[in-house]
């Protein structure tokens, strides 16, 4: 039955897995960038509180830019919420601890629009973008990329936290 499970109705498909995916898709594209090595996993925070990003170029010790692929393609709205609303208590609560960069990309996969779940989607996704986290659909390689690459806002004198 176990086995039944796995290989024909695919319960090892869960939002873990699908997020390694997405970052797999993400280092890929790093690399084929030749940004690969500017990005590394990272504990981002201080002694009271800190959260590993897979994505984080750092500069003279401090982190410069984050990227944090997140899987909020559920079709429960409860998983939505649920996952998306720790990242977003985790950002808020480093923010609160300044130790996060002004730079932050979430590159997300989300439902399809014409669902009851893309609702809880678009909740998510309003609240990082209030916390000052920049979201682009996971698949926008360009807007991905032209992120990973471009200086920090504090050297090009931009500090807005526009979209992309």
């Amino acid at each position: 039955l176990q086995l039944f499970e796995h290989y024909v109705e695919r319960n090892f498909v869960t939002k873990e897995y699908q997020e390694r995916l997405l970052e797999n898709n993400l280092r890929k594209l790093l690399a084929h960038a030749q940004l690969g090595t500017k990005y590394q996993r990272e504990k981002i925070g201080n002694d009271d509180f800190s959260v590993n990003f897979p994505f984080v170029s750092m500069v003279e010790g401090k982190p410069e830019r984050i990227i944090k692929p997140l899987y909020l393609a559920q079709s429960d709205t409860n998983k939505i919420l649920t996952h998306g609303g720790q990242w977003v208590d985790k950002v808020r609560r480093l923010r609160n601890r300044n130790a996060l960069p002004p730079d932050v990309l979430f590159p997300v996969s989300e439902p399809a629009s014409d669902t009851k779940p893309y609702h809880a989607f678009q909740e998510i996704r309003a609240d990082l973008l209030e916390a000052g986290i920049q979201v682009v659909r996971a698949d926008d390689e360009r807007k991905i990329i032209r992120f990973a690459s471009e200086p920090a806002s504090w050297q090009a004198g931009n500090n807005s936290a526009s979209p992309l």
